[in-house]
């Protein structure tokens, strides 16, 4: 993917937000920047605790246990990028 030149990025607060809409409207911004009809953007926000899994994760590995889910509440998402990053309690 090659980097923007533009010198200039739009910043958007979006307060606290659910991580599913902003996934999408994420999503829907990489499209609009690559198509060339918005300019980049930065989304600053917050959004409730959540267990993501990456796209080489398993559910059954271990990395994110149901009966921990179930008991903290925490909503958990299969993403379509990776990270080095865990989260555990």
């Amino acid at each position: 993917m090659q980097m923007s030149k533009s010198p200039s990025v739009r910043a958007c607060w979006l307060g606290s937000a659910p991580y599913r809409a902003v996934w999408d409207l994420q999503a829907e911004l990489v499209a609009a920047v690559r198509e060339g009809s918005a300019p980049d953007t930065l989304l600053l926000l917050e959004h409730p605790h959540v267990f993501t899994l990456g796209k080489a994760g398993k559910a059954s590995s271990g990395q994110i246990e149901a009966a921990r889910r179930r008991i903290t509440g925490l909503a958990s998402w299969s993403v379509t990028r990776s990270s080095t990053s865990r989260i555990s309690r």
